[in-house]
């Protein structure tokens, strides 16, 4: 720790260790509190500051997304690391900054990368427990209302790609492994809006995974007519007489 910095330090000196130059051993470095007099300042252009700007260089840097299909995506890598799975392999490696594989259809992957270049790197998506309707009548006025008007892009991009039920499963277990918080939240409102807010009569039928264009499918020949209350009741009674029986017999 005594040693003299300047004979370890091989020519030619970087720029930004002008600030270290002062310092004649570590010891002297390191009782100086001051950060930025030590590594030449943010503001004269030090250490930090050239670091700061590499990053925002990298970062605007495009990535390239690869289907299952093997169809390419290209995206600023700043837009990517709203996935904290992607935001992990940033950090842990550069070389995976050139091309990553996605585990989903181009379809959805489309959708993803929409929602990503949408937030720019940023989550700003808030929807309030527990869902309440306020006043709404159809499910997509709730949904909006849910949303809120600050959020209308996302509510529009969801309720869209909510139409084709099969495809909002895609993208709910795509935002789920791949750690994309504020794309869940959405998938898992929208699920709940339509479970909680849809008529009794269609509780059956509103996440029928034949669903394609949103409209609900006839009623299935075997559930027309039923009471699922009523059915519970019964097949409760029938229970409680099984087992009376029983005590009888013994």
């Amino acid at each position: 720790l005594g040693q003299d910095l300047r004979a370890e330090l091989p020519p030619p000196c970087p720029i930004w260790f002008s600030g270290v130059l002062r310092y004649r051993n570590i010891s002297d470095l390191f009782r100086d509190g001051k950060k930025k007099s030590v590594l030449g300042g943010m503001e004269a252009g030090g250490l930090d500051h050239e670091i700061n700007e590499a990053n925002e260089k990298a970062m605007l840097q495009q990535l390239t997304l690869v289907s299952n299909e093997k169809h390419r995506f290209k995206l600023p890598i700043k837009h990517a690391t709203i996935s904290n799975v992607l935001k992990v392999a940033f950090e842990e490696d550069d070389t995976s900054r050139r091309e990553i594989r996605f585990d989903c259809s181009s379809k959805t992957l489309e959708h993803i990368i929409a929602y990503m270049n949408k937030c720019e790197g940023k989550e700003t998506v808030k929807i309030a427990s527990p869902l309440k309707n306020n006043s709404g009548k159809e499910l997509k006025e709730i949904w909006f209302r849910i949303c809120g008007q600050e959020h209308g892009w996302h509510a529009d991009f969801m309720w869209n790609i909510a139409k084709n039920r099969k495809e909002l499963a895609k993208l709910t277990k795509a935002a789920d492994q791949y750690e994309i918080t504020g794309l869940l939240l959405l998938c898992v409102s929208i699920y709940a809006t339509f479970l909680k807010f849809c008529p009794l009569d269609d509780i059956d039928r509103i996440l029928d995974p034949k669903i394609t264009d949103g409209n609900l499918l006839p009623h299935r020949e075997d559930l027309k007519g039923t009471d699922f209350r009523e059915q519970h009741n019964q097949q409760k009674n029938s229970t409680t007489d099984v087992s009376d029986d029983s005590k009888r017999e013994k």
